[in-house]
């Protein structure tokens, strides 16, 4: 289920005009459920899942795929995730990124980065 904190900083950098993509390793169970149970996929503007496209983090073509799928300049677009190896995986492409240990740290580093206000 959707961590109410996380949900409301997702709300809060969408607010601030910043597109917003998924790329997760959830399996088709994990996937149906969020779609049906809880609507969450509709706070994002796209998705790669594992699942759905053969591939999962940290391997390079998932990140390659989210790229090029929805032409993002890794430059400017942050990648959060809370492993290191996923974070490591997504610097290789060139995306900043910051390690999810708590909605706010994150909201701290957004903010500072300009992305939330």
């Amino acid at each position: 289920m959707p961590v109410p904190d996380a949900v409301e900083l997702v709300q809060a950098v969408s607010a601030a005009g910043n597109p917003l993509f998924v790329l997760s390793n959830l399996h088709r169970a994990s996937l149906v459920h969020l779609e049906t149970a809880t609507g969450v996929f509709d706070l994002f503007d796209g998705r790669v899942v594992s699942c759905e496209v053969g591939a999962c983090k940290p391997e390079a073509a998932i990140y390659r795929r989210l790229l090029r799928d929805f032409d993002l300049d890794p430059s400017v677009t942050v990648f959060i995730d809370d492993t290191k190896v996923n974070l490591d995986a997504a610097a290789r492409h060139g995306m900043r990124t910051i390690r999810f240990e708590s909605a706010e740290e994150c909201r701290a580093e957004l903010r500072a980065w300009g992305c939330i206000q």
